[in-house]
């Protein structure tokens, strides 16, 4: 059963945001509420702002091993390596991206399955045509007509997770690849080699948040389940997620205001 929430970043740039670091602190601090244990796997940079300055309850720390810089925009590439770094260590575990809050105890189903991700979706049309352009392929067959939405996912099928993990890493920095996937959307290149490729591992295994989909609001309110995904360029719903985090977790609201103004990772929103 899974016990452990995990969460993976690196640290690509001179600046965060008071609301994506209230976006943090909320995501955390529920997790803390549901999981014995919360990790973070970050460089060095994202341990000492999220870790050190910032104070964000971690109960562990783990360096993440190397990633080249010019992909720091593939944000997959950070929660591959975390999944391979936690299932090396024999731990299974929740992935829970900073955007997403999971206000509710995941049930059983969830905690004891091979995998499970949020839902099920259909596959982008743009897929087909930026896989075809990787000079070493992902996929050497079909691709999967499903994908998963994994702002929040995990399993305990370690060996099913470490060999995907490995496989779509392996793609995702190698040196044939580089050169194209520098200049292509870091999302799109996500969605191939972090949420097309477990689809496909764990076809006909799967569990899901929201076995419905993402369309039916009450689904979301039932599992306590929230994920902004492009949501997060929209002030007027950052700024209702800070009052939210006043609400849910105010003493916590408060302190990182307040470590958030004493260092100079400052912007205007």
């Amino acid at each position: 059963m899974i016990e452990t929430a995990v969460f993976s970043w690196k640290h690509k740039s001179s600046y965060i945001s008071l609301w994506q670091v209230f976006l943090w602190c909320g995501s955390i601090n529920w997790a803390k509420k549901y999981f014995k244990k919360v990790i973070l796997i970050s460089d060095n940079k994202g341990i000492d702002l999220l870790f050190n300055k910032l104070e964000l309850p971690f109960d562990e720390t783990i360096e993440l091993p190397f990633l080249p810089d010019e992909l720091s925009h593939v944000y997959d590439l950070p929660k591959l390596s975390a999944n391979i770094i936690m299932a090396e260590r024999n731990i299974p575990c929740v992935h829970i991206d900073y955007d997403a809050w999971l206000r509710k105890k995941l049930p059983d189903n969830l905690l004891n399955a091979d995998f499970f991700c949020e839902y099920l979706y259909d596959t982008r049309d743009f897929v087909k045509s930026i896989h075809d352009q990787f000079t070493v392929k992902r996929f050497n067959d079909k691709i999967p007509e499903k994908s998963c939405a994994t702002g929040i996912y995990g399993g305990n099928d370690l060996q099913s997770i470490l060999q995907y993990s490995r496989e779509s890493l392996k793609v995702g920095i190698h040196q044939s690849n580089r050169e194209f996937l520098k200049e292509t959307n870091g999302y799109k290149t996500s969605v191939i080699i972090g949420e097309v490729a477990p689809s496909k591992t764990f076809a006909g295994r799967m569990e899901f948040i929201l076995p419905r989909g993402p369309n039916r609001p009450e689904d979301h309110a039932n599992a306590g389940h929230i994920h902004l995904g492009r949501l997060k360029k929209d002030h007027g719903i950052m700024a209702k997620m800070a009052i939210r985090l006043q609400l849910d977790f105010p003493n916590e609201y408060i302190k990182i205001a307040k470590l958030f103004n004493e260092i100079e990772y400052f912007t205007s929103i």
